[in-house]
């Protein structure tokens, strides 16, 4: 599947960023590629960046293939908040309180989802032994296949 739709991601990607970007123009007049261990250079930055993409995007998509598309989202949202964090800490952006209040709600969010996963873990887990020790506890008064 992720065969399928990558080709796709890319052409739309690559159509909107032509259409926003004008490469044709802005190309020609800079000094981008002066020389070919520019071009070197830049086929290598695009490649990391463009295999680092695919590889994330393989791995979502295996994600959400074991767990379910709530996980993902809660991933998303400790993603978002880490980004945030960091943004405070190393380029000192302001944090307002509808910004501490929206956070904390996120954050509620994530640890009730979390709570909820750990107790129905917990409920299975006993559930499935339950049914094993029931079954254990039974002894065959004779064997079925013996008269076969």
């Amino acid at each position: 599947f992720v065969y399928q739709v990558m080709p796709v991601m890319c052409s739309v990607v690559f159509v909107f960023s032509c259409i926003k970007e004008r490469w044709w123009i802005s190309i020609p007049r800079s000094d981008w590629l002066n020389g070919p261990i520019d071009l070197l250079i830049d086929i290598v930055v695009v490649g990391c960046g463009a295999t680092m993409a695919f590889l994330l995007t393989l791995s979502e998509f295996e994600l959400l293939r074991e767990t379910s598309a709530l996980t993902i989202m809660m991933i998303g949202v400790v993603k978002d908040i880490v980004a945030i964090i960091l943004s405070m800490v190393v380029f000192g952006d302001k944090f307002g309180m509808d910004n501490v209040l929206g956070l904390s709600l996120c954050l509620m969010g994530v640890v009730g989802y979390n709570k909820y996963k750990i107790e129905a873990m917990k409920i299975r887990a006993l559930t499935q032994q339950n049914r094993r020790n029931r079954h254990d506890d039974v002894v065959p008064l004779m064997d079925v296949n013996a008269y076969a």
